[in-house]
């Protein structure tokens, strides 16, 4: 597996669990720990929500496990 397969994995995985434990997506997650708690300096938030970390893991998602369109417009992983 290329190195950005694998890093995209990590990180599609590490938000998916997050999400499961946590039911929100934030900006930004520990890559050692996998979760969302991290430490933060001068008083900067990890946001709930934040549109750019939902877009990448959504297009990793897309591009680790394609879809395929099946009659009555249904969709499989291919």
């Amino acid at each position: 597996m290329s190195d950005a397969r694998r890093v995209s994995a990590e990180f599609t995985h590490t938000v998916s669990a997050s999400f499961q434990k946590e039911g929100t997506i934030h900006e930004k997650y520990n890559v050692e720990t996998g979760s969302s708690n991290i430490d933060l300096i001068a008083g900067y938030q990890n946001v709930v929500g934040f549109g750019w970390t939902n877009a990448v893991y959504l297009e990793m998602e897309h591009l680790l496990h394609p879809l395929r369109k099946r009659p009555g417009n249904r969709y499989e992983r291919v």
